[in-house]
């Protein structure tokens, strides 16, 4: 189902001519690269879920948080948290990159228009949020 899934929405993509990568070795995913107002670019990553109707995008690449500022991380994604809705920002404890995600119930029939509009908020969010949250870690 995942595989159906990905498929619609890449084809979904491509009648909005926007470039994505498929396959791989997940089938189930879609990866887009946006880029921002403030010269940056954030990839996009969309999960379709084996298990549920779902999708979970994630976008990341867009701002590494400095080791000696990851307190100061934590406390931006928590103010962003608590400020907007349907995202969640945090701190990826891997290689401390600021993350957001977006979780939506999707179908084959409805992902094209269900996808975009979560991606797309995404941006809109990273676009208005991007200088503060650079502001807020000290890198501004």
């Amino acid at each position: 189902m995942a595989d159906k899934v990905a498929a619609a929405y890449a084809a979904f993509l491509g009648t909005k001519d926007i470039a994505c990568f498929t396959g791989g070795e997940e089938e189930h995913l879609v990866q887009v690269t946006w880029h921002l107002k403030e010269e940056a670019e954030v990839t996009i990553l969309h999960i379709f879920d084996r298990e549920s109707e779902s999708v979970r995008i994630v976008g990341s690449g867009f701002l590494a948080v400095p080791e000696d500022r990851l307190q100061e991380g934590y406390c931006a994604c928590n103010t962003l948290n608590s400020q907007l809705r349907f995202v969640t920002f945090y701190v990826d404890e891997t290689d401390y990159e600021l993350v957001v995600c977006y979780d939506a119930k999707v179908t084959a029939e409805n992902c094209g228009p269900i996808c975009m509009d979560a991606m797309m908020n995404i941006v809109d969010i990273l676009n208005e949020t991007y200088s503060l949250i650079r502001q807020d870690l000290g890198l501004i």
